[in-house]
């Protein structure tokens, strides 16, 4: 049987350290097995696994030093375009509801859209996105929109029926249902309804100066109309729409892109009219490539791939659909910045989004605001390094710190503003190459016939290591030592049942380029050993009788199990005919061996090998279990 693990050294294990193969200084780094130039740009996940996307529309994923050692190179897609859209006016809106849980204003327009923002700003939150109505119905039918502090959307038509669903399903949870209004009242007279989130009570403003509250089914039945007042200079004929927040105070939205603030009755008792900007227009953007991307980085703490465009846009995605989590939005920069200024950028396990520039600074942000955080501030690169050097940048999610890989072929690693202060430029590699050779292998001798195989592994990038023995003069595989098992906490090999004299071996780690060269080679020997691989029992009972045979380990103190019982052996008048029983012994413990005959006289027709009456054979030391050794016959008689 053969057993195996692995160990990282400590420090080996630790980030900074474990994931490197070449140490700066003790020899000139390798030519490069691809050209710089072709990275787009690079980012870190949580695993510590680094992406590296290139301009031919692939990415792959290894370590600071091997970029190809965990994902062969597989394509990505960059963000999908973006339609323009026309900027909305007043006229525009068919409905305007407050939130509840959150306190966004959603506005429903008659293009079929609907955005959610603040009562100033209605798509801060979320720009336009596509909103169906029940069957037969269109945007031009609705009167008013309101919503319940439970989230569900009431709509209210102008057939005197109302559904309700969410902000992009208005019949998503009930199909329109009828409702009823104020005596002498029609659909025509509704200048905006609205839901109050304390008491779940629906209003609803008439154009002749009137309010009333009550159902979604029955608008009047709370409170029958009374009076309401507006800002000067307005009319019922100005309000757009109405909606109450959480704290019960009424926003009334008007036709000159003023809101104010009040009561049921007083639209503007809290504040009066204040500008709301509405969604703006946007040219249509085209679908991206990877030549329009100024930066790659991968969020830590929801692994989303965040990628900036040179346009002023930003997506989120995976490794590999760079939009799918998110479409295009806009980000903004620091002033005087563009985002051909951008030399890379990166994000900490914080979610702060670091962009470094070609100016030498460094700013702190969002991925929609690059200095929301911090303004840019100095930064400082490696000796004989500039920004034009810089091919790729990013943070390292377990310990933040900040990797920079330049087009000699070199990365270094330190913090935002000092490129190199945890470690100088070293060595990396754009395509898998084969791994570092182990080092320092040791064999030594465990028990009798088992070799430990030990040995430093200097590369994080292998699958499987190989392991040869010289056997008649040829280096010959024994073993190739799966990933499954590299993954292990442990580095040491074992190798049991090995025959007794020397034995010498050599290991090469592996990994899909190839195999490094072998290790040094390290020979162990095991001792000479004597005993016995199986018993094998012959029943010749004069009393042509069935035994029963039991065993015990000795070595490991454990319990007498019974191994079977044999039958006797006679025929005619010779014994024994036919095969013994066996019992193999384990190698290296020390056995037992007790054959019992229950019909015994005094035994009582007990079949217990601790009964003196009942045992017929008793060895009278325990045998040695040696894999290798001779058979150790017993007859009884």
């Amino acid at each position: 049987m053969r057993t195996a693990s692995r160990s990282c050294d400590l420090i080996l294990r630790a980030f900074l350290a474990c994931l490197m193969v070449a140490a700066p200084g003790l020899a000139a780094a390798p030519a490069l097995a691809q050209d710089p130039g072709d990275v787009v740009d690079m980012g870190i996940a949580s695993d510590d696994h680094v992406y590296a996307w290139l301009n031919d529309g692939t990415v792959s994923a290894g370590t600071t030093s091997q970029l190809q050692c965990h994902r062969k190179p597989a394509n990505y897609e960059a963000a999908p375009g973006r339609p323009g859209q026309v900027g909305k006016t007043a006229a525009d809106i068919v409905g305007i509801a407050v939130a509840c849980k959150d306190g966004h204003t959603f506005v429903w327009y008659r293009d079929g859209t609907v955005s959610a923002g603040s009562s100033g700003d209605l798509d801060e939150h979320r720009t336009l996105y596509r909103y169906s109505l029940p069957p037969g119905k269109k945007p031009t039918d609705i009167v008013g929109i309101g919503i319940a502090d439970d989230d569900h959307v009431y709509a209210w038509y102008s057939d005197l029926t109302v559904s309700s669903g969410t902000s992009d399903d208005l019949d998503k949870y009930r199909a329109p249902y009828a409702y009823s209004l104020a005596p002498g009242k029609t659909p025509a007279d509704i200048a905006g309804i609205a839901i109050a989130c304390q008491d779940g009570h629906t209003f609803v403003w008439y154009r002749d100066g009137t309010v009333s509250a009550g159902t979604s089914a029955d608008l009047d039945s709370y409170r029958a109309p009374y009076r309401y007042s507006l800002p000067a200079g307005r009319s019922p004929a100005d309000i757009v729409e109405l909606g109450i927040a959480s704290d019960d105070h009424v926003f009334a939205w008007y036709s000159d892109n003023t809101v104010s603030s009040g009561t049921t009755g007083d639209l503007d008792r809290y504040r009066a009219p204040y500008k709301y900007s509405l969604v703006p227009t946007i040219p249509e953007i085209v679908e991206k490539n990877p030549g329009d991307i100024v930066g790659i980085a991968i969020a830590c703490k929801d692994g989303h791939t965040f990628a900036w465009y040179d346009d002023g846009t930003v997506s989120a995605g995976t490794s590999t659909e760079l939009g799918s989590s998110r479409k295009l939005y806009d980000y903004s920069l620091p002033p005087g910045k563009t985002p051909a200024d951008i030399v890379g950028i990166g994000i900490a396990k914080d979610d702060h989004v670091f962009a470094w520039y070609k100016d030498r600074t460094v700013s702190s942000g969002t991925t929609g605001d690059l200095d929301k955080y911090r303004k840019p501030y100095a930064f400082s690169l490696p000796p004989g390094k500039t920004t034009n050097d810089i091919v790729a940048m990013a943070i390292a999610c377990s310990d933040d710190h900040v990797y920079t890989w330049y087009a000699d072929g070199t990365v270094s690693s330190g913090t935002s503003e000092d490129l190199d202060l945890y470690r100088a430029p070293y060595h990396y590699d754009l395509k898998l190459i084969p791994p570092a050779a182990p080092s320092n292998l040791d064999v030594s001798t465990k028990g009798t016939d088992s070799l430990t195989l030990a040995w430093n592994d200097n590369s994080s990038c292998e699958t499987r290591f190989r392991i040869e023995e010289r056997i008649a003069g040829k280096w010959t595989k024994i073993e190739d030592w799966g990933k499954q098992d590299v993954d292990r906490d442990e580095e040491y090999y074992t190798i049991d049942s090995v025959s007794t004299g020397e034995h010498c071996y050599r290991v090469k780690a592996v990994n899909s380029a190839g195999a490094s060269e072998p290790s040094n080679v390290a020979c162990g020997q095991t001792a000479q050993q004597s005993g016995f691989s199986k018993v094998l029992v012959s029943n010749c009972h004069v009393d042509r009788r069935s035994v029963h045979v039991w065993t015990r380990d000795a070595t490991d103190g454990g319990s007498w199990k019974e191994r079977g019982s044999v039958a006797h052996q006679w025929s005619n008048s010779q014994c024994p005919v036919g095969d013994p029983f066996e019992v193999t012994l384990k190698n290296g413990h020390e056995h037992d061996i007790r054959i019992v005959d229950p019909d015994a006289i005094g035994c009582g027709r007990r079949n217990d090998p601790t009964l003196d009456d009942c045992v017929k054979v008793m060895l009278v030391r325990p045998l040695p279990g040696y894999i290798n050794g001779p058979s150790y016959p017993i007859l009884v008689d």
